[in-house]
Formats: structure tokens, C-alpha cells, sequence
């Protein structure tokens, strides 16, 4: 007897009960009693019902290795390895401080790296350089990031193999910052390990890392070789660490905020950041990695087009939106030149900090290779938006409350991640802001009276939000 033919594709609790009753009709045609009470029935419900259940695991695991379909940030991350593509880890916050001496003090004032400054709400940022004010200055600026500084010593028994590549990982904790990582080994002499993108190239003697975010939280580990792929954790002795943890956006803010100072300098110097601190941001999202992935195999990290360089620098820890202007786009200038133009995470200008990694990027990966003033790196033009609404109040709200409650939801239609560079204000966009509010029967919203066309190298920001209830 010839087997019956099975069809894959319907593999559901009542396809495959139906299929095995088929099967039990032509191998046992002396088994007739299919009545629903019957307990040779149920057997047959129940082992479709694992069937159904298993097949359902397969699908998912099938769906975890499409990158239009992978669920598990995880899963993104293991695809972008296939392009050598590594997501990007929490940024911090970065900006640049002025530290002046006190009247009365004349002697030449050192200030090592890592010195802490501090906010008034406890928030630390650090110098990422050794500076001074020499004697004959009365003041010296210096870029520091957010975060908090962590030292530590790990044993090679603390590596830990976790997944089937067989790289021996050690667990940093959460939003660890990429830049400023340091791995060392030994006293006399002290071998410094060096940070690559991948273990592929590396040889049995050299010593590389990896610093790899984790699928499920934003956990990184650091990644040493396998003594074939790059050395491993040293037998002789502990590697020291020092890196940041950031806290990511909360360490965006304004000018003039960062003032407190370390004990070894409060009666010497004042200090406050010039600079808008921004660029702070969690790592990356599942979302955005499943973007990315497809755009940075192309470029195979290489700017030529617009689109390469859009790509390589909105991969910069920190960097929000770019825009990257060709020689039609841009008449200001010719056509040797590459015209960027940057938004950080937290919106404003970029530090000074940031605007040398995107720079440094560009001359590593560029066309025009290390000609460093061939590429034009310039902050968004700002157009501050003022709305003007008027809104009703339904019984029993408080107007305040109403009033609040439209305005923030106003300020959140103008967050720097929903309006990308040269993109157009939609009048409607703001309506469906408000829309649904508890306690707001109807709103008017009064100006801009309409949709504001979007312009290259500029993009929307908050203005003055006036909400008014009609009486």
C-alpha cells in the first residue's frame, strides 16, 4: 500500500488530527470506533496538540534566522555578525568645560584624566585627557563625558564561555561606553590589549578585544580570543580594566550646569561646560539594528555616495540624525568636499567630543581619506515652531490638568527622534498628538496655521506652546 501523500504546509492542531485519523483508518482498518468519548481518540487529540505545539517552535526558531522576521534582538545581533556588523552601545553625554583659576592663584594647575565633575544632581562627567592651565593662562578647556568610572581586575577563571563560539566573555554589566575602554596586562612591562570590530583577522599572538552588547538587556560583555583567534585570557596574572557606565540621555542637558568640583581643586579653579552636553543615548534598538544591518553591508564601510556616509556616521555612538549634502545638493562648495550636517541624541548642537569621533570616522572610512578640512561637519539650522491651541474641557476635568496634559503631549510631538533632519512639519501630526487626552472634548490648534514644508540641513524644534481653554 502506497503511503499517503503529506502536505507541510498545514501543520495545525486540527490538519494534524485529521491526518492521523487518516493514518489509523488505512493501517488499522479494524479499528472503527472513533466516537469523541472514545479513549483512543483523546490520545489521537493529544498527540496532535504536541505536534501542533512543536511545530509551532520550529517556526520560531525558522523565523529567528530572517532578518525581516527575528523577533530577539539577539537574533539581529548574531545576523549582523554574518556582515561584521556590531550594534552600537550606550553613548555618553559629551561636552566641553571651562576650567578657570581663582584670583590668587598663580602657579601652573594640572588637571589629569578622568578628573570628576559634577552636576548639581550628583551626575559625574570626566575629563577624557590630561590638561592644565599653565601659568601664563588663566583658564584651559577640556571635552569630558558622562558616566561613572569603573576599575577592575579579572582573573581568567572569571571568563566565561556562554554561547557556541567558544570566545571566553566576561560580563562588564549595562551601559557600557565603547570609547574610552582600557584592557592592560602586567607590571614591567605592560602590555596594552587593543579593541577590534571582530576576532576573524586575528592571529594566535595578537592581543584584541571585542566589546559585544548583549541580545536580551543592554549587558556587554567583553571578548577575548580562543588562543587561535587572538590570545586569551592570560594565565600569569589579572588584566586591569577601567571604563564608563553611562547613563545614557539623562546626561543631555544645557550649558552652564556642570560646576562641581573634585576635593584637589576646589580652591584653585571654577569651572562650567561651554557646551551643550548631548549625544547620551541606551544602546541600540532591535529596530534600528534591523535597519542598519542591510544599509552597512552595502557600504561595506566605505563612503563614496551621500548614502555611505550616512550611513557610516549615523553608526557614531551619539549621533541621532545625519544628513550628507553631494555637490548638486550643495552650491557652497565644490566638489572635493563632503558637507554633513549632524543631529545628536538629545537634540542641539553637537560637542566638541562628538564632532571629532564623526570627523575621525570619516577620514578612516572616506573617499578623501585623512584630508581632514575636506570634510565640512556643521550643526542643523534650528527653527524654533510656537503653537498657539485652543482647547475644551469636558465636565468634571480640571482645566489645569487639561492644559498640562496638552502641552506635554505638544512637547513630545517635537522630540528630536520624531523629526529627522529636512523632514516637513505635518499640521495633522500635531492633532493626532493630542487626540484622545483625557478630559479634552476638542482642540484648535491656532498656529502654525498650517503644514511647514521641511528644508535640507534644517529641522523643526520647540518653540513657545501656548494653550488657552475657550470659554
Amino acid at each position: 500500500m502506497a503511503d499517503p501523500a503529506f502536505s507541510y504546509t498545514g501543520r495545525d492542531f486540527s490538519t494534524e488530527f485529521e491526518r492521523m485519523l487518516v493514518r489509523i483508518r488505512e493501517l488499522l482498518p479494524e479499528y472503527t470506533d472513533f466516537n469523541p468519548s472514545d479513549a483512543g481518540r483523546t490520545l489521537v487529540e493529544l498527540f496532535a496538540r504536541q505536534t501542533d505545539l512543536l511545530n509551532l517552535y520550529i517556526d520560531r526558531v525558522a523565523q529567528e534566522q530572517f532578518l525581516s522576521t527575528a523577533i530577539h534582538r539577539s537574533s539581529l545581533i548574531q545576523l549582523g555578525k554574518l556582515v561584521d556588523y556590531l550594534p552600537t552601545l550606550a553613548s555618553p553625554a559629551s561636552t566641553r568645560i571651562r576650567i578657570t583659576r581663582l584670583p590668587g592663584v598663580e602657579r601652573r594647575i594640572p588637571i589629569p584624566k578622568y578628573t570628576e565633575f559634577t552636576r548639581s544632581d550628583g551626575l559625574a562627567y570626566y575629563t577624557i585627557e590630561a590638561a592644565a592651565i599653565e601659568t601664563s593662562q588663566q583658564y584651559c578647556d577640556v571635552d569630558v563625558v558622562q558616566g561613572d568610572l569603573v576599575t577592575a581586575t579579572v582573573t581568567s577563571t572569571q571568563f566565561q564561555s556562554v554561547d557556541w563560539t567558544g570566545f571566553p566573555k566576561f560580563n562588564l554589566g549595562a551601559n557600557v561606553v565603547n570609547e574610552l575602554f582600557e584592557v592592560q596586562h602586567g607590571v614591567d612591562p605592560i602590555y596594552t590589549w587593543t579593541q577590534v570590530d571582530s576576532l576573524w583577522r586575528s592571529t594566535v599572538t595578537d592581543r584584541h578585544y571585542v566589546l559585544e552588547l548583549d541580545g536580551d538587556d543592554d549587558t556587554v560583555w567583553l571578548v577575548l580570543g580562543d588562543g587561535a583567534a587572538g590570545q586569551g585570557p592570560p594565565a600569569t596574572g589579572p588584566l586591569s580594566l577601567r571604563y564608563i557606565r553611562t547613563a545614557g540621555a539623562e546626561g543631555n542637558c544645557g550649558s552652564g550646569v556642570i560646576t562641581g568640583l573634585p576635593d584637589f581643586l576646589i580652591d584653585l579653579v571654577s569651572a562650567s561646560n561651554i557646551e551643550q552636553a548631548s549625544g547620551g543615548a541606551a544602546s541600540e534598538t532591535r529596530e534600528s539594528i534591523r535597519r542598519a544591518i542591510p544599509r552597512m553591508a552595502r557600504t561595506q564601510r566605505r563612503g563614496l555616495t551621500a548614502e555611505d556616509y550616512e550611513t557610516l556616521i549615523s553608526h557614531v555612538p551619539g549621533v541621532l540624525h545625519v544628513q550628507v549634502l553631494d555637490r548638486e545638493a550643495s552650491q557652497e562648495y565644490p566638489h572635493l568636499y563632503v558637507v554633513l550636517y549632524v543631529v545628536p541624541h538629545g537634540g542641539g548642537s553637537m560637542s566638541s567630543y562628538l564632532a571629532d569621533l564623526i570627523l575621525g570616522q570619516c577620514q578612516l572610512w572616506g573617499h578623501l581619506g585623512s584630508w581632514e578640512k575636506r570634510y565640512i561637519l556643521r550643526n542643523c539650522t534650528q527653527i524654533p515652531v510656537d503653537v498657539t491651541a485652543r482647547i475644551g474641557v469636558a465636565g468634571g476635568y480640571n482645566e489645569a490638568s487639561c492644559i498640562s496634559r496638552v502641552v506635554a503631549a505638544l512637547e513630545t510631538a517635537f522630540l528630536p527622534d520624531r523629526l529627522p533632519i529636512g523632514a516637513s512639519l505635518e499640521i495633522s501630526s500635531l492633532y493626532r498628538a493630542v487626540s484622545g487626552l483625557a478630559g479634552v472634548s476638542w482642540i484648535e490648534i491656532d498656529a502654525p496655521a498650517d503644514s511647514l514644508l521641511g528644508a535640507q540641513a534644517t529641522i523643526y524644534t520647540q518653540g513657545t506652546i501656548t494653550v488657552t481653554v475657550a470659554q
